[in-house]
């Protein structure tokens, strides 16, 4: 998140927009990591062509999150091209044990062009001794690598 210039917080990064403004057309999701929370959202869009259709946060096991910890949304600026903060895709919430969010983990498949995330979360009270078998999130991403992406050899983080 960036500011302002009147100090309101804004719903986009845009210096994260500005940089990547050149090859948006070519990105096909956004992934990036968090220790606390998994966040399967809606599509959006930082500006014109500049799309956000598949942003995940996939991270969710370093540090316990507790229900009373959950913050709410500040209020934010958006984009003109949005009418809101981005959003979750329903029924995609971790869920919970004894006030504490479980665990989650995405597994990425990539054959040829073609990329399949699915994701799973694991009941925060598992121990090393008795690690329960992971509960799969009703959501999956399929999805096709742009050519000019696969061409210029920018897959990252594979």
């Amino acid at each position: 998140m960036g500011a302002n210039s009147a100090g309101d917080l804004l719903a986009i990064n845009p210096n994260l927009a500005d940089a990547f403004a050149a090859v948006f057309p070519s990105i096909a999701c956004w992934l990036w990591g968090h220790e606390h929370d998994l966040c399967i959202y809606q599509p959006y869009s930082m500006g014109p062509d500049q799309p956000l259709p598949i942003g995940r946060c996939i991270g969710a096991s370093a540090v316990p999150v507790y229900t009373s910890q959950k913050l709410s949304v500040p209020k934010l600026v958006n984009p003109p091209s949005e009418p809101g903060p981005p959003q979750l895709i329903p029924n995609t919430a971790l869920g919970v044990n004894n006030g504490i969010f479980n665990h989650a983990y995405a597994i990425m498949t990539l054959q040829n062009a073609d990329l399949t995330i699915d994701y799973y979360q694991i009941d925060s009270a598992a121990t090393p001794a008795s690690v329960p078998a992971p509960i799969a999130i009703p959501h999956s991403d399929k999805l096709t690598i742009p050519a000019v992406t696969r061409a210029a050899g920018q897959i990252r983080g594979l």
